[in-house]
């Protein structure tokens, strides 16, 4: 009867034993679940900083959370959610998301508010008499997921510009148009 005693004291003893136990395996996969959370935190930072810079420079434009541009020079409504790209005094850069017929809708119907010029030159304009502005065309062209808004336009005299053989730039509208 010991015998079978003894047996059954040394399987428990295994049983217990550090060999089994395999400490090494252990550290690893607790190694393994801490590079994975660490990995998975890195992650989500990356992410919030990102959004928050994109928040960050959204806001900080002129025209995205805006629904009209307005410079000393022109003053035009834009669709919301339009990024301004720049602006070099004859012709106005804007970047959207929106539809591309949206946004020629959005433009025809605001040319239609504007008087048109049909002038000698074979040309015509519209004219804003708020800010003196005379817009030559919008385009809008696409390019991926993002369209991009061109507008040209001087400023100056309606009737100045409606004189000239050919659309004027700024520099020939002043030329032109002060001697008046």
């Amino acid at each position: 009867m010991d015998n079978k005693k003894d047996k059954k004291d040394n399987t428990i003893k295994k049983k217990i034993t550090l060999k089994n136990i395999k400490p090494k395996k252990a550290f690893e996969e607790k190694e393994k679940e801490y590079k994975s959370m660490k990995t998975k935190k890195i992650i989500e930072w990356t992410f919030l900083i990102i959004f928050i810079l994109i928040l960050f420079i959204l806001l900080c434009n002129r025209t995205f959370f805006k629904d009209e541009y307005r410079t000393s020079k022109i003053k035009l409504n834009i669709p919301m959610l339009t990024f301004f790209v720049s602006d070099t005094g004859e012709e106005l850069t804007l970047t959207t998301l929106r539809k591309s017929d949206y946004v020629k809708s959005f433009f025809e119907d605001e040319l239609e508010s504007m008087t048109r010029y049909n002038c000698n030159g074979g040309y015509s304009f519209f004219y804003d008499e708020d800010s003196g502005a005379a817009i030559y065309s919008i385009s809008v062209t696409k390019k991926g997921i993002l369209k991009t808004i061109n507008v040209r336009y001087v400023n100056g005299n309606a009737d100045c510009l409606c004189n000239a053989k050919k659309m004027l730039n700024a520099k020939e509208v002043k030329q032109l148009c002060e001697n008046e």
